[in-house]
């Protein structure tokens, strides 16, 4: 026979409290890092307690950032693809694909940058 599964209220049944005792310090601390990965502190001292990856907040803001570079840098070879296509080298300087080639650089660092703190 197969076992039927348990309802939510089985299995999230927490009204059991666990009392912790820590100093002034350690409370602010757990209350930053639990904002700071948009837990209550609740819900984040049982995942810090059960071994539970804990996602914070600033691995979501770099991944938003390192999206928004990447746009950009996309944006940049588009903008050359159409000037080597289209244009066929004409109309522009060649300073003016080094500037852009160098602009790809630097945002390309950034990424980088941000990808090394994720």
């Amino acid at each position: 026979m197969e076992k039927e599964p348990e309802s939510p209220s089985k299995r999230r049944d927490r009204q059991r409290p666990l009392k912790v005792l820590v100093s002034p310090q350690e409370r602010q601390e757990i209350t930053e890092r639990a904002a700071s990965a948009c837990l209550s502190k609740s819900a984040y001292l049982r995942a810090a307690g059960l071994s539970h990856p804990i996602r914070r907040l600033y691995d979501l803001e770099a991944v938003e950032r390192l999206a928004e570079i990447g746009a950009e840098l996309q944006r940049l070879g588009n903008l050359l693809d159409l000037w080597l296509v289209e244009r066929r080298a004409v109309g522009t300087a060649p300073v003016n694909v080094h500037a852009l080639l160098n602009e790809t650089r630097i945002l390309q660092s950034k990424l980088l940058a941000l990808m090394s703190r994720v």
